[in-house]
């Protein structure tokens, strides 16, 4: 349950989540709380009453939203182990939240600093992230309660310039993140290493955020019998396919180019064929090939073993070590018919969202990320092809 509870969630942001849902939970016996200390006379709870009750409905989104945003900053420490200088950061982040919050519930001045503090929050948290911190839901939730609290800041303003700046903030900031966790992808570290000065938070770090991917909870651990199965996979999957290190041999069997690039590093062949039969994981009948192809040559990286149906899920035989995924593609009836999610999860408009069915790669080279993660770094592709390429 706790895995399913905290599918993509960071670890280290886990608190934080804990803390937003104990504020929901403890809500009802504040409001109360406050609304009996007032019936007494108390002074502080009459006034946050009364602003309450004066304050319009924009104005009492605002307040919560500010509060979530500031619960979820002070909670923040609890996971991470960032230094002093991030901890400040998210304590003073924090704060300030809580106080703008209040100050919205008391009639006081709060849309100026909102303007400034909720960019300059943004701003900062892309900056954490390229520096190694890992884009999760919970970093990408609070971003859009932030950047809804902006608008509600704008609200008052010229309507058209508040309306531009408030589309062009979400759409760079939706854009950076997206970038930034697919950038992620191409870090050569192994999983379960981090790296020096860098947050770490797990072997899936990665595949958490990026808008699309879904990645099953996995299992807690591995066994040394697991550790064992997964090794035999990788020496099975590298022998069965070693034929298919030239990418006629591939084409003769029925594989085909799955995409219009016909150069790059992360080249998917696909075999119509295996992808409806039967047969799951077995070494000699992958669904797809990766080649990394330029210059009228082309080598072998790796395999993807795909389930024949979505919904269905994927063998873990070697523990949490195969880790399956799946991902979100938008459908509809215009060109090009297809495509990835909005940096946000969603779908544009007139597609809709559809699920495929999981897969997980097997890569045949020496990955620096290991034999099963989900994305080979282009520069070590590119190192592949120079060294191991056959003319194609």
């Amino acid at each position: 349950m706790t895995g399913d509870l905290f599918v993509g969630v960071a670890p280290a942001h886990r608190p934080a989540a804990l803390a937003v849902l104990a504020a929901v939970v403890l809500l009802v016996p504040a409001v109360a709380m406050v609304d009996g200390y007032a019936r007494l006379g108390v002074p502080w709870a009459c006034r946050l009453r009364a602003g309450v009750a004066a304050a319009d409905t924009a104005e009492r989104w605002a307040a919560a939203l500010l509060l979530a945003a500031g619960i979820v900053h002070l909670a923040l420490p609890l996971g991470h182990h960032g230094g002093g200088v991030l901890t400040a950061g998210f304590l003073t982040s924090g704060a300030v939240y809580c106080w703008l919050a209040h100050r919205v519930t008391t009639g006081r001045r709060w849309r100026g600093p909102v303007t400034v503090l909720v960019p300059a929050t943004l701003v900062a948290y892309l900056v954490v992230v390229a520096r190694g911190e890992e884009v999760d839901q919970v970093g990408l939730a609070t971003a859009l309660i932030e950047v809804t609290t902006l608008g509600l800041a704008l609200s008052r303003r010229r309507r058209v310039l508040a309306g531009a700046a408030l589309v062009v903030v979400t759409t760079v900031f939706g854009i950076a993140s997206w970038l930034l966790a697919l950038a992620g992808h191409d870090d050569h570290r192994v999983a379960g290493e981090a790296h020096p000065g860098h947050h770490h938070h797990d072997g899936g770090r990665l595949a958490r955020a990026q808008a699309g991917v879904i990645m099953r909870p996995g299992e807690d651990g591995t066994t040394e019998a697991q550790r064992r199965a997964a090794a035999e996979l990788a020496a099975a999957v590298r022998a069965a396919t070693g034929k298919y290190r030239d990418l006629a041999a591939a084409v003769a069997d029925g594989y085909r180019l799955d995409g219009g690039e016909r150069d790059g590093f992360d080249l998917h062949y696909a075999h119509k064929g295996r992808r409806s039969d039967a047969a799951v994981l077995d070494p000699a009948r992958p669904e797809m090939l990766v080649y990394a192809r330029q210059g009228g040559r082309a080598a072998l990286l790796g395999v993807v073993f795909q389930m024949p149906r979505a919904g269905e899920r994927g063998p873990q035989v070697g523990g949490a070590t195969t880790t399956w995924h799946a991902h979100n593609v938008c459908v509809g009836l215009l060109p090009p018919g297809f495509g990835p999610v909005t940096p946000y999860g969603g779908c544009p408009f007139l597609t809709v969202q559809v699920t495929v069915a999981e897969m997980m790669h097997v890569w045949v080279v020496d990955s620096p990320a290991g034999p099963f993660a989900d994305r080979l770094p282009a520069e070590y592709a590119k190192q592949v092809l120079a060294r191991d390429g056959r003319p194609a």
